[in-house]
């Protein structure tokens, strides 16, 4: 699924998880054109999507090691992989 704003647009997959005891919610595609602090104002509206979907946590990956400035001390990291219970 993709969502779209003034500044941004997200695509999305619900996928299952690695244990198979529930969902996850994938971030493919994120992309800002805007002012800087796009992730943080896009948090909320995050959380409750993967909420509303039964996701049990957002993820995503990456190799870039500056993300876990971005995102803030809630997030958790296993290798370039990012992810954030909800």
């Amino acid at each position: 699924m993709c969502f779209a704003s003034d500044d941004s647009v997200v695509v999305l997959s619900l996928v299952p998880n690695r244990a198979g005891t529930g969902f996850d919610l994938w971030v493919l595609l994120a992309v800002s054109w805007g002012e800087h602090g796009a992730v943080r104002r896009s948090m909320g509206w995050l959380r409750q999507a993967a909420r509303d979907m039964g996701a049990s946590r957002i993820v995503f990956t990456t190799i870039r090691k500056g993300w876990a400035r971005v995102l803030g001390p809630e997030w958790q990291r296993d290798s370039n992989e990012y992810y954030l219970e909800v």
